[in-house]
């Protein structure tokens, strides 16, 4: 029974061509990595083979699934069914450790210069889209090119882009793995319907600019790096001022058919959040004196971001959060730095969880329960202790 379903429910035999069944409710959820619909290992390999326009003169297997030699057999036999040559089959024989030894052997190549470094390149073109889709067609540039290695940083510095700033907005993101012509900055127009066109989840974000609300136009550069873990950074850097703000695009979700009504995130430039960043240190700071009272601290760092609190998006209030324990001593200065120290501090960290991290914030700020509040005699003191127990108490 065993054998059975690793052979006809992982790796069955299919036509060449036969891509991957996609089907639109699957008994697999996310939970932080995707699951695919279609369990057939054979399909999405033809897929990828098909989509690379080459076929495989030989298979390297690792991971524990292939250590039965009948299943590295069978995935041989599928792929010579699709091309009439059978592959050669490398040897590997201990394929439960080959991703560890090669973690292993890339950071010894890494810190020590010395062995082979195999470099694989970048496997999509991504592109940014420009605009809104119109007559269906897509505009976009090319943002980070085909075959970019692991650590290259690119920039795009063309004199039409410019960044809608103090309203929302929808950065699009799309990519392709058969583009393999176009180059850094080149725009493109595509079919709203073209195949090979993958559309990820839109970033909704609003760009803050300046003291005032209105709507304005700031010539940018797009910069984008991609790190050696195949993350993409990308980034929006103003040309009239030192704002940057960096575009987190979650890569591994692609865009709704009808996406949902949300409510647009705020982004911060990162001088305005690393401003906000010193001014906590230097407000809590034990060994210098603090610049404002205690109490002038929230609307302080209001005034910094150029947002009200409510409005400040997960990842600056988790960065305030790591600053505020870096500097939890402070709160020993007075009872009006202990309240206002827990009260910032359990504002960005609730609920506890659900950010990169959050279960090394909780543990910090743990360490602090046994010994209770430093003015634990102080009304206020007590009263915002609990409330900040309360508030991280998910985590």
């Amino acid at each position: 029974e065993a054998l059975e379903l690793a052979l006809e429910g992982f790796l069955p035999f299919t036509e060449r061509g036969e891509g991957p069944k996609e089907e639109k409710r699957s008994l697999f959820r996310e939970l932080g990595l995707p699951y695919v619909s279609d369990a057939a290992i054979t399909r999405h390999l033809n897929a990828f083979l098909e989509g690379a326009g080459e076929t495989a003169d030989a298979i390297l297997f690792n991971g524990g699934f292939f250590i039965p030699e009948i299943l590295r057999a069978r995935v041989a036999d599928v792929v010579g069914r699709w091309y009439g040559r059978r592959p050669e089959i490398l040897e590997n024989s201990e394929l439960d450790l080959a991703v560890a030894r090669g973690a292993a052997y890339y950071s010894y190549v890494r810190s020590t210069g010395s062995g082979v470094l195999v470099r694989g390149g970048l496997p999509r073109t991504y592109f940014i889209g420009i605009g809104e889709p119109r007559d269906g067609q897509i505009s976009a540039v090319c943002l980070v090119p085909r075959g970019a290695e692991e650590g290259a940083a690119v920039e795009i510095d063309n004199e039409a882009l410019q960044l809608v700033a103090n309203r929302p907005v929808s950065f699009r993101l799309y990519s392709s793995l058969t583009r393999s012509e176009d180059r850094l900055g080149n725009v493109v127009r595509f079919s709203t319907l073209d195949p090979d066109l993958h559309v990820h989840a839109p970033l909704h974000a609003v760009i803050r600019f300046g003291k005032k609300t209105e709507e304005r136009l700031i010539p940018v550069k797009l910069g984008a790096r991609l790190t050696e873990i195949g993350t993409l950074e990308t980034w929006c850097e103003s040309k009239i001022s030192d704002n940057r703000w960096r575009l987190q695009f979650e890569l591994r979700k692609a865009a709704a058919e009808q996406p949902a009504e949300r409510k647009a995130a705020a982004v911060v430039s990162e001088q305005a959040l690393k401003s906000s960043l010193e001014l906590i240190s230097a407000a809590f700071s034990l060994t210098g004196k603090s610049p404002i009272a205690p109490e002038e601290v929230p609307s302080k760092l209001e005034q910094t971001m150029g947002l009200g609190k409510n409005s400040w998006p997960l990842s600056a209030i988790r960065q305030m959060a790591d600053s505020l324990l870096a500097a939890a001593d402070g709160r020993k200065k007075s009872p009006a730095y202990e309240v206002r120290w827990l009260n910032l501090s359990g504002f960005c960290l609730r609920p506890g969880f659900g950010y990169p991290g959050d279960d090394f914030r909780i543990e910090q700020a743990r360490r602090l329960f046994p010994s209770g509040p430093t003015y634990g005699n102080q009304v206020q003191c007590a009263i915002d202790w609990w409330i900040f127990w309360g508030r991280v108490a998910g985590g």
